[in-house]
């Protein structure tokens, strides 16, 4: 393979990968589903397999990627419009907790044991069971706690102080320095 022209596939795929990244957005990183991950899993496995194939060449590596991309957009825009959709593509929370009480079936569902769901509370800064209200296993795999009201953390509101208006911090040096 002439170095050349290998040098000139990574560049454009380099730079496809970039832009389609942006295009498909920040879900795929800040949001991650199974699907997702999995969809940019292949997106880049699509241009490493094509970069070192001496028989494709770089309209390949540009038309798969941007293929692969359509089809991801195509998922997000179908996903935001229908419901029914949505659920498919992106599955719905599971209550694990309600009303204090753990739903064993969530649990085995979601293949979640007990020792689990107590790491991945702890995790969230929850330390004990008793003090949940609602606990959702959320499609991503990360967990949303409802604390019970004793529980929860007090506010300024709570002992009747007036509320301050809160500012947007400013950098006024931004680089430099001694």
């Amino acid at each position: 393979m002439n170095i050349l022209y290998l040098t000139i596939e990574i560049v454009i795929g380099f730079f496809l990968l970039f832009i389609l990244v942006k295009i498909v957005g920040k879900k795929i990183i800040n949001q991650i589903s199974p699907f997702t991950f999995i969809a940019a899993l292949v997106l880049g496995e699509l241009l490493g397999n094509t970069l070192y194939d001496e028989k494709v060449g770089v309209l390949y590596i540009v038309y798969s990627m941007i293929l692969w991309a359509l089809l991801l957009l195509i998922v997000e825009i179908l996903g935001q419009k229908f419901l029914k959709l949505r659920l498919i593509f992106e599955g719905k929370p599971s209550v694990l907790i309600r009303d204090g009480v753990i739903n064993r079936e969530q649990l085995k569902k979601n293949r979640v044991n007990v020792n689990q769901l107590q790491s991945l509370l702890r995790q969230s800064e929850t330390f004990s069971i008793r003090e949940v209200a609602y606990c959702y296993l959320e499609s991503n795999g990360s967990l949303s706690i409802l604390k019970k009201t004793p529980y929860q953390k007090t506010t300024r509101g709570d002992f009747n102080k007036p509320l301050k208006q809160v500012h947007v911090p400013v950098t006024l040096i931004r680089y430099g320095g001694l």
